[in-house]
């Protein structure tokens, strides 16, 4: 197993699984793409999709958050560089790639666990949250409005709504 991880040579051949490489190019292309639009899209994803409450900091203020935002996007586009290099010729490299990929990614979980960023409500189409009805917590589409299932206002009673 750490002779995937670490391997001796970085050449152009991957022993892992087949599907891996292609896994990889599913998870790459949108994280470049977010972070991108995070770079030149700065103050509409994080006044829509982050919901975060820019007017509410200053001119000042939502001037450092939407470098913060360019910052982050930056990492991510370089990190999805990685990715297309262990791609396209070090393909050897691919598993250290995921490895690195999860380290970010619970490193970064870690940190907004540590220091949460103040929101105005749910951001972007997806409600996340113990107290947010079940049909709010996926992505509203056909499935959510299908006969049978609660909708978007109807939320079904469970235990994740609270009563009055």
């Amino acid at each position: 197993m750490l002779d995937l991880l670490y391997p001796r040579a970085l050449d152009g051949v991957h022993r892992g699984h087949r599907l891996a490489p292609w896994l990889l190019g599913v998870i790459t292309v949108p994280r470049a793409v977010m972070g991108g639009n995070s770079i030149l899209n700065g103050r509409f994803v994080a006044g829509t999709a982050d919901a975060i409450p820019l007017d509410a900091y200053g001119s000042e203020g939502a001037q450092t958050i939407l470098s913060l935002f360019a910052t982050i996007g930056l990492g991510q586009v370089v990190l999805g560089l990685v990715a297309v290099l262990a791609l396209a010729r070090y393909r050897a490299a691919i598993p250290l790639v995921f490895l690195l990929f999860l380290a970010e990614h619970l490193a970064r979980r870690a940190i907004l666990t540590a220091i949460p960023i103040a929101r105005t409500g749910a951001g972007g189409l997806l409600v996340r949250g113990p107290d947010a009805p079940r049909a709010h917590r996926r992505r509203a589409g056909p499935v959510a409005l299908a006969p049978g299932r609660a909708g978007p206002l109807e939320p079904r009673q469970g235990p994740w709504t609270r009563r009055p």
